[in-house]
């Protein structure tokens, strides 16, 4: 358009008369925004300034003329600039400074989350807590009934830092959650009424809270976390029973989960007549609560293989199926001697104050390392790659945990496999011309023998302080040394670990190359090696690099 048009005369008209609007109302109004420059300003940010000088917002409009370059920095998309916050939301004569200039990376509220706001007024707190979390949290604030706004803060501020709240649930529902959530916060429900149930997540707490009325009664009872799932999806048909030492006697017939874990398992009813306690402890533990779980959408091929696990622990013979015969040598491609697969099998405890260390290879809790201590894609429910997750049962597979005043807090996974300092042609092997040099430098001897290897995969951890993390890679570090020298086996750890401080333990980081061992369960999740693995990747030596006993990587350096 040309610059003398009518339609531009008009436009720098209008952008003028905007311009002289806010300077004439704030002549007007007494000056109030003396000496500062209102012609770059925003169309928005004007609205806001005109608001202000006609509503006699004299403590807001100082803070501006004081601290203009916030309010510069201010856009329309922003939460403070949004006309229904400074209108019928928030006095804006009570923003200071650092209101002002949080302001600037706090979003303007969607309508999803404004249908929510019945009140007549906010704090800035409260709307800067708006902005940033899902509706349904500001639903549930709503419905809290604490007078003040710092015990509804603090209620709900734990409930969106545990995520607690499920995607959808029923008003009713949620209004039963904010009547129980404004007696006390869920943390406090949690160790003054739960605090006797392990590993209780914050979800399964809130389902039982918007339940209490129908739930109380069984929650002295209730000894785990699935326990109190069991609780949940079979609340019906328990609301005639006095406590939940009457359902353990009759779970085999009110479990309506296992009736269906069985439909798909097809287990024998002869052999589970045999079994009777054993499918009770099973049940007792979440066994069906679990597996139901992880082979809903799960392809008919993986049931097969979950109900020869389920079998063996029913029938108390796990342990027996997880080592079965020479397993260990088959999935290793190693001649293993009785006396390591003896100290690979023995499970290694370790404590000190308040950390609890242990090896874990049974069925349910191995079950659960992609929901225990935090969620992962080995989720039983709904991790992207839980169809991998029957790979820990092969032999040479077993879980650390760590605890620290009781609470599950770290776990990592490990490997007995073996590794050597050289590319070993063979499977997944790329061809390539080979590197004389290279070979005449190396010990070839040495370069090309195969090392039978204690590894640990990286850590996952959840509620605890970098300096319990710390301490709690440390122990774990020297539990599987120890371990590692019954074996006559190398410790190595994933380049994960390097960030941990471990050079006092002379670990250093080298290239090596590990085993890709066979697994019963055709595919396997490797967390140091690239992830999912297949039958195809399966005797192969993976590159990459480790943390390593530095006397093992160079031998020299020990000899005197």
């Amino acid at each position: 358009m040309a610059e003398g048009s009518p339609d531009g005369e008009s436009n720098g008209r209008e952008k003028s008369f905007t311009q002289n609007r806010v300077s004439y109302l704030n002549f007007l109004y007494g000056d109030q925004l003396g000496g500062v420059d209102l012609g770059e300003l925003s169309e928005s940010q004007k609205d806001l300034l005109v608001y202000g000088i006609t509503h006699k917002k004299k403590h807001f409009l100082a803070m501006v003329r004081e601290h203009f370059e916030d309010f510069t920095y201010l856009r329309p998309y922003h939460l403070l600039l949004d006309a229904d916050t400074y209108v019928r939301y928030l006095n804006v004569n009570t923003l200071n400074p650092r209101n002002l200039k949080e302001s600037g990376s706090l979003l303007a509220l969607p309508d999803k989350t404004k249908q929510y706001l019945t009140r007549d007024q906010y704090t800035f707190e409260e709307l800067k807590l708006f902005a940033d979390m899902k509706s349904r949290y500001v639903q549930l604030y709503h419905l809290l009934s604490c007078p003040k706004s710092d015990d509804r803060l603090r209620v709900i501020r734990e409930a969106v830092r545990r995520e607690c709240l499920p995607e959808r649930m029923e008003e009713e529902t949620m209004a039963r959650l904010g009547e129980m959530l404004s007696q006390k916060p869920l943390s406090k429900w949690l160790s003054e009424d739960m605090g006797h149930i392990k590993n209780l997540s914050y979800r399964q707490a809130v389902h039982l809270l918007s339940v209490w009325d129908r739930a109380a009664r069984f929650i002295p009872g209730i000894q785990t976390g699935h326990q109190a799932d069991f609780l949940l999806h079979n609340l019906e048909a328990l609301k005639n029973l006095p406590d939940f030492q009457a359902v353990t006697e009759q779970m085999l017939e009110l479990d309506h989960t296992w009736m269906e874990l069985n439909e798909m398992l097809q287990i024998g009813e002869e052999f589970l007549r045999k079994n009777r306690e054993g499918v009770r402890q099973f049940l007792y533990d979440g066994g069906s609560e679990i597996f139901y779980a992880f082979l809903s959408g799960m392809d008919e091929k993986e049931w097969e293989k979950a109900r020869r696990l389920c079998v063996a622990e029913i029938a108390g013979r796990f342990r027996e199926l997880k080592y079965y015969k020479n397993d260990l040598e088959r999935e290793i491609a190693l001649r293993v001697s009785e006396e390591v697969q003896k100290h690979w099998m023995e499970n290694m405890e370790a404590k000190k104050g308040e950390f609890r260390l242990w090896e874990e290879d049974r069925l349910l809790p191995v079950m659960q390392i992609g929901e225990v201590p935090g969620h992962t894609c080995l989720s039983y429910r709904n991790g992207i790659y839980k169809k991998c997750l029957l790979s820990c049962f092969d032999a040479n597979k077993k879980v650390a945990f760590v605890s620290v005043g009781g609470r599950l807090v770290f776990r990592a996974i490990v490997r007995l496999t073996k590794g050597t300092f050289s590319r070993v042609p063979g499977g997944g092997q790329s061809l390539q011309f080979a590197d004389l040099i290279q070979e005449d430098m190396e010990d070839g001897v040495r370069n090309r023998r195969e090392y039978l290897t204690l590894f640990l995969e990286r850590p996952y951890f959840k509620g605890i302080s970098d300096e319990k993390v710390q301490e709690a890679v440390k122990l774990t570090v020297r539990m599987l040394r120890k371990k590692a020298e019954q074996m006559g086996a190398e410790l190595v750890l994933s380049d994960s670990y390097k960030g941990f401080a471990l050079e006092e333990m002379q670990l250093i980081r080298a290239k090596y190359y590990m085993y890709i061992s066979a697994s019963k369960n055709g595919k396997q999740y490797l967390d140091s090696l690239g992830g999912m693995a297949g039958v195809q990747n399966e005797g192969s030596y993976e590159e990459g690099y480790f943390l390593l006993r530095e006397a093992f990587v160079n031998p020299k350096t020990g000899e005197t």
